[in-house]
């Protein structure tokens, strides 16, 4: 949702591919992962999993933590 109003990854625009071939029982697990993780595609939630893996869990929650914080105080202003 958030890429789609050109407020996409705090690491960039998403643009690079990354492909893996996975057995049918490890995707199967994924999916169950990312659905009860309330993720609207698979693509969305390994893109967070890679982003946790490559950048450290603070990391992404510091800066998803300050998206908050911003559209949150936008709102605040636009309520005046």
């Amino acid at each position: 949702m958030l890429s789609r109003s050109g407020n996409g990854s705090p690491f960039g625009k998403r643009t690079r591919e990354v492909r893996s071939a996975v057995s049918e029982r490890t995707g199967e697990a994924l999916e169950q992962l990312w659905r009860a993780a309330g993720y609207g595609s698979e693509s969305e939630y390994v893109a967070i999993v890679l982003d946790i893996h490559c950048f450290g869990q603070e990391e992404v929650a510091r800066l998803h933590a300050n998206r908050v914080l911003a559209v949150a105080r936008k709102r605040k202003v636009n309520a005046k």
